[in-house]
């Protein structure tokens, strides 16, 4: 065993993105959305000021540009981004899901 008075493990240390397999992906994947223009008019704002989802089918809309990834290979293995529809929810149903999860991170802010 050993005596330690301290251990330090530096997991996210400035520098070392090289050896993080997913950050190594990050640059990349910027770089494709760097040149997209997003006409406000058309994907719009979805969020309200307590950052819900007020247009619940608009914001299902713009997932749909992430398929330009798909243009992509990392570590020789091609990115698939391909939009799926999803399955229909009532507005009640998406607003609840909000919610809980607005919730859920709130507490885990505070609580955790």
């Amino acid at each position: 065993m050993y005596q330690l008075d301290a251990l330090v493990i530096a997991n996210q240390a400035p520098d070392k993105a090289l050896f993080n397999i997913v950050e190594r992906c990050l640059p990349s994947m910027s770089h494709d959305l760097a040149g997209l223009i997003l006409i406000y008019d058309h994907f719009g704002k979805h969020l309200n000021d307590t950052e819900l989802t007020e247009h619940t089918e608009l914001e299902k809309e713009n997932f749909k540009v992430t398929e330009v990834w798909s243009i992509n290979v990392f570590d020789e293995y091609p990115v698939v981004a391909e939009y799926i529809n999803p399955l229909q929810f009532t507005d009640d149903q998406l607003e609840m899901v909000d919610s809980t999860l607005a919730l859920n991170n709130t507490l885990d802010r505070y609580i955790n």
